[in-house]
């Protein structure tokens, strides 16, 4: 990588491609489609809420794809 073809943004890019992958193929799709899967029985708690941003319980992406676990985040005093 080098040369017109790239530059040192993409490089950087490069490190954390192994993290991101674990985290993409580590079952959450899988506990998503488990979550969502019978609307008339208890949905159970995907393993992955709480464990980063992106997947708070008060989060954006809680409230839109899971909806049943959403938390409303706590007024600030």
């Amino acid at each position: 990588m080098g040369g017109n073809k790239s530059c040192t943004h993409l490089k950087e890019l490069l490190g954390p491609i192994a993290t991101v992958a674990m985290q993409t193929i580590s079952g959450g799709h899988r506990a998503l489609r488990e979550a969502r899967a019978d609307a008339t029985a208890a949905p159970k708690r995907p393993f992955f809420l709480n464990r980063c941003k992106a997947w708070a319980e008060d989060g954006e992406n809680v409230k839109e794809m899971l909806p049943a676990f959403y938390v409303p985040p706590s007024p600030k005093p």
